[in-house]
């Protein structure tokens, strides 16, 4: 992972967190079908649980060039749509993920299993986490 540097000599990282919260059954169907598929991190809270999915944007915005201060999570709202399009993106786990979500909805449909509506449900539970990331930016330190 490679640090961002801003014009004024502050070191930076910018992370997006994809927030999926998934009832207890959600997430033993999610773990058993796709657990091993991907990387992922789970947190058990009073509402049930948080899958947590991370993704380094430092290489996409630092080819957008240099910003004069560490940018705020306005300003890197405005560039997730370029994100999205990117390599870094497309080849993430929780793009990864939905696609592999599509593919197995259509295998199970096809062998005609009615039991496909928790998967369906999940897929859209994932796919609006990806409308709306929790943007982490990380000051940590000037570099000289």
């Amino acid at each position: 992972m490679e640090k961002l540097k801003a014009r004024n000599g502050l070191a930076y990282s910018v992370n997006l967190m994809f927030l999926v919260p998934m009832s207890t059954d959600e997430f033993q169907k999610f773990n058993t079908l796709f657990g091993n598929l991907v990387n992922f991190v789970e947190k058990i809270n009073d509402e049930g649980i948080i899958v947590y999915f991370t993704l380094n944007i430092n290489e996409e915005l630092s080819k957008l060039g240099e910003f004069k201060d560490v940018p705020s999570k306005t300003e890197i709202k405005n560039y997730i749509p370029l994100i999205k399009d990117s390599e870094v993106f497309l080849n993430s786990d929780i793009n990864f993920l939905i696609k592999t979500i599509g593919l197995y909805i259509i295998k199970e449909d096809f062998n005609k299993n009615l039991d496909i509506s928790l998967i369906k449900y999940l897929e859209e539970k994932i796919k609006k986490s990806i409308d709306n990331p929790y943007i982490q930016i990380r000051n940590l330190k000037i570099i000289p």
